[in-house]
């Protein structure tokens, strides 16, 4: 087997900039002038000054402009889709759902719309259904943005895939960033979960 866990398919590498670019854009003013120049390259004849166009750039920077149209063209977008309540069946056994859909306490209503919201943001968007072993009769949704998905089969059978499942991890008053993922497994039709540490798996697989 080459490569490690967090390897990223070529496609996510392929559009990994185009999601950020949306992202920035989203966020608005601030996030596009904190990307530097990223999208407001430096003039090339601020270059001469004795600090290398420092201060002349966040001169220029500062007087320009982004205009905020994509985030309220979306949330407009998801009033739209959103304005009639979705009707979804569901057994008794399962009602539970509506109050409670994901492990951090989303409704389900709600969890539709942040479905709804990425995939007019970037086009795609995870969601996982599982079951716990013991415990709970109901089962368990977890959502993933695209750049959590960072690795699939290229197989019709889609019987591989990797999700990046890193955040800020709390050390008693401090916090870091913590290296997660979650590798997901069809082998002639038994599913597997393997969870991994930073690059090195936890326990077997289950």
């Amino acid at each position: 087997m080459t490569g490690t866990v967090s390897t990223k398919h070529p496609d996510y590498l392929d559009r990994v900039d185009e999601w950020a670019l949306m992202r920035d854009c989203a966020r608005g003013e601030t996030a596009v002038k904190a990307a530097g120049e990223r999208y407001l390259p430096m003039p090339s004849g601020f270059r001469v000054q004795e600090d290398g166009g420092a201060k002349m750039f966040e001169a220029y920077q500062t007087r320009a402009q982004f205009s905020e149209i994509l985030a309220p063209t979306i949330r407009g977008m998801i009033g739209v889709i959103h304005r009639t309540e979705v009707q979804i069946d569901m057994p008794p056994a399962m009602q539970g759902l509506w109050e409670r859909a994901t492990a951090d306490g989303l409704p389900l209503e709600a969890l539709h719309r942040r479905i709804t919201a990425e995939l007019l943001l970037t086009g795609r968007y995870g969601l996982l259904a599982d079951a716990a072993s013991e415990g709970s009769d109901l089962p368990w949704l977890a959502g993933y943005t695209t750049e959590a998905l960072i690795n699939w089969s290229l197989s019709l059978s889609r019987d591989f895939f990797v999700l990046d499942e890193s955040g800020l991890s709390r050390d008693g008053f401090s916090w870091k960033q913590h290296k997660a993922y979650r590798v997901l497994r069809l082998d002639e039709g038994r599913y597997s979960v393997e969870k991994y540490d930073g690059e090195e798996q936890e326990g077997e697989p289950v």
